[in-house]
């Protein structure tokens, strides 16, 4: 794959993840927030400095771990 194809590839999903109405969330292996969009920024009625680097426990303390 040429450079100016990946970078638009990429260009493509960045402004997917962003502009999408449903929200997103990206994770590292341990739950922890890597990135987020703004439709769950709105749903939470939080900022993006309020949640990456958090763990999802830390953001939904009720949540149940199943080991998955």
């Amino acid at each position: 794959m040429d450079l100016p194809l990946k970078n638009t590839s990429i260009s493509i999903r960045e402004s997917f993840f962003e502009n999408a109405q449903e929200s997103f969330a990206i994770f590292d292996k341990d739950l922890t927030f890597i990135d987020v969009n703004t439709a769950l920024l709105n749903a939470l009625h939080i900022n993006r400095e309020q949640i990456i680097g958090k763990n999802l426990s830390e953001i939904s303390p009720n949540i149940e771990e199943t080991n998955r």
